[in-house]
């Protein structure tokens, strides 16, 4: 067997020649053990950074590479600017410091240093997506993103470009739309901010927990694993009896 982390890996492998009949699909899957809803946690770091109440906190935890699309993602929030929301968003990642000068410079084009907070690299991932309003992935390739779905964990929706399997981990708990578009990802995070500023984020974000919880949770993607190597060691032991027969 081969095993695939998304169905879209699969699919771009199998057209670049490998037998199909040969995959299967293993999602790689979440510690709830970890990732889950901690509102103390939420509002620790809210406070450390000084995030209003009536602000919303977005934010994009992803390296500085170009397939993340920062870019994407910047010019989005220039456009949603422009509407008079409310909001900070925090970059976390490798990278992702005022050292950045390429970085910096979008931040500067789209004059956003008074919206974006620059993180860098942190530990504690788990308290960040809590902190969070939205989560947003901004890029133009990926398999099976797991920040959307760690953020999902936590209880935070999330708006996703299309690519990769992230419409299927999203299903319909958040908002997709079409990558290397600006202004479609800027309506995405328009359209949420408008329900989370109205609804807040508890109902919607249940929701996104109990998918990880049913389709993308550490040990379902162990049951699967066992299960594979249960059955490939059946085929083996089979094809042995045969040939020793």
């Amino acid at each position: 067997a081969i095993v695939a982390d998304a169905k879209n890996t699969k699919k771009v492998n199998v057209s670049l020649g490998y037998s199909s009949k040969n995959f299967i699909v293993i999602n790689n899957g979440i510690d709830l053990s970890t990732f889950h809803p901690d509102h103390r946690a939420r509002q620790n770091l809210r406070n450390e950074l000084n995030i209003q109440e009536d602000q919303i906190l977005l934010g994009f935890v992803a390296r500085w590479d170009p397939l993340k699309d920062h870019s994407n993602l910047l010019q989005a929030l220039s456009i949603v600017k422009r509407s008079n929301h409310k909001f900070v968003c925090i970059l976390v990642g490798s990278d992702i410091t005022p050292q950045n000068s390429s970085l910096m410079q979008l931040v500067n084009e789209n004059n956003l240093n008074e919206h974006v907070i620059l993180l860098g690299p942190q530990n504690d991932i788990p308290a960040i997506m809590n902190a969070l309003d939205l989560h947003i992935l901004s890029s133009f390739s990926e398999s099976l993103p797991l920040s959307i779905m760690e953020a999902m964990a936590c209880g935070t929706p999330c708006v996703v470009t299309d690519v990769g399997d992230t419409a299927l981990v999203t299903g319909d708990t958040g908002w997709v739309v079409p990558p290397k578009e600006p202004k479609a990802l800027a309506t995405g995070i328009e359209s949420a901010i408008t329900l989370i500023s109205k609804n807040g984020k508890d109902e919607l974000g249940q929701k996104c927990k109990r998918r990880i919880e049913e389709y993308y949770s550490l040990e379902t993607m162990v049951d699967n694993y066992v299960e594979l190597w249960k059955k490939s060691a059946e085929t083996y032991k089979l094809k042995s009896s045969s040939t020793a027969e």
